[in-house]
């Protein structure tokens, strides 16, 4: 029985007070989590919304992903939300698993129509909240037009949860243009890089893909996430340099060897910003190389329903990321769990 949408609204927090539903995802200060620095975006407004109880849509949290922090990838969530409540003549139906971006594009101002979703100017104008989170929440009639995305129904929710940080990693690819390589390393594991080993396989099949990591998860399970090669340092790369190389790592080193390895004329494309700027590198060589440096930031939603027909394909292979599980009160306890087990790639929140 479809849960009613005013007693979805009466739960939500009223003059800035967060009710019992709602909790801080780690319980993390408001900087950690600010725009840009979650997976998703995730940063929900906290006042009510202005609508009469017959109008939006009412959803339930499924399961909920928190990752480790590394620049734009994490220490944010990937949400899966089940709609519950719905208006008679609505195109949804109670029961359907969506995903909801908390303040999506407008879609028509000139950065929008551009094809920059991520620069949208009204986007920029509006609150953001520290990254709360609730177990139900009402979704406006401008966020169900824009940002609401029908995912697959035979997809698990498990493999659905990484939706937006595969988005997230296609628009990086995109951001390098009409560059086919042959050859790619991606520098990092972790969630960042198994996830680039997919979405190379789907955008570049013909590639041949190295995956360079001293430690961390994905060593045992490099093959299974598209990856032909595993190198343990840069210099062991076999064969012609790289025509691509992706970092999806922090680390001012990875940095440096990436721009080390890359063939002349190649691209260095920086998923996530570096902590510091590498020592030993000058631009004059880089120009003399006539290599590119391309920053992957940003997602639109043409990524999204681009890797929403991956997610059934690929669903056995997402459901193997080695994740831990908590009951939606015991997020707190999340960011301790992922610092003392390192093979974890994330923990999965349930309601």
């Amino acid at each position: 029985m479809p849960i009613p949408l005013s007693r979805i609204l009466a739960k939500r927090p009223r003059g800035g007070a967060h009710g019992k539903d709602w909790i801080g995802v780690l319980g993390l200060p408001e900087a950690t989590l600010s725009m840009g620095e979650t997976i998703g975006d995730w940063n929900p407004r906290l006042e009510p919304l202005p609508l009469p109880p017959d109008e939006g849509l009412g959803l339930g949290l499924q399961e909920c992903l928190i990752t480790r922090y590394d620049g734009i990838w994490s220490r944010g969530v990937g949400a899966v939300w089940q709609i519950l409540a719905c208006q008679e003549d609505s195109d949804f139906v109670p029961g359907v698993k969506v995903f909801q971006d908390p303040s999506p594009p407008c879609m028509l101002c000139q950065v929008c129509a551009s094809g920059d979703h991520a620069g949208c100017v009204e986007m920029d104008r509006r609150r953001w909240s520290p990254g709360w989170l609730s177990r139900e929440t009402v979704v406006g009639p401008w966020a169900v037009g824009r940002g609401l995305l029908e995912l697959p129904a035979r997809a698990s929710v498990r493999s659905c949860v990484y939706l937006d940080a595969l988005a997230r990693i296609r628009h990086g690819l995109k951001c390098i243009g009409r560059l086919r390589p042959n050859r790619v390393a991606v520098f990092g594991s972790d969630l960042a890089g198994l996830l680039t080993g997919l979405a190379l396989e789907r955008e570049y099949p013909d590639s041949t893909r190295s995956l360079v990591c001293e430690r961390g998860t994905g060593r045992e399970t490099f093959r299974e996430f598209g990856y032909h090669r595993l190198v343990t340092d840069a210099e062991n790369l076999v064969g012609a340099p790289p025509q691509l190389v992706v970092v999806t790592t922090s680390g001012a080193e990875s940095v440096h060897q990436a721009l080390a390895v890359c063939a002349r004329g190649g691209t260095v494309l920086l998923m996530v910003p570096p902590q510091s700027e590498p020592d030993s590198f000058r631009f004059a060589d880089l120009w003399a190389r006539g290599m590119r440096i391309i920053s992957g930031v940003g997602v639109s939603p043409d990524d999204r329903v681009a890797v929403n027909e991956w997610l059934e394909d690929m669903g056995k292979r997402l459901e193997s990321l080695p994740v831990a599980e908590l009951p939606f009160d015991r997020a707190a306890q999340a960011a301790s769990l992922l610092e003392t087990n390192p093979e974890l790639v994330g923990v999965v929140l349930k309601p």
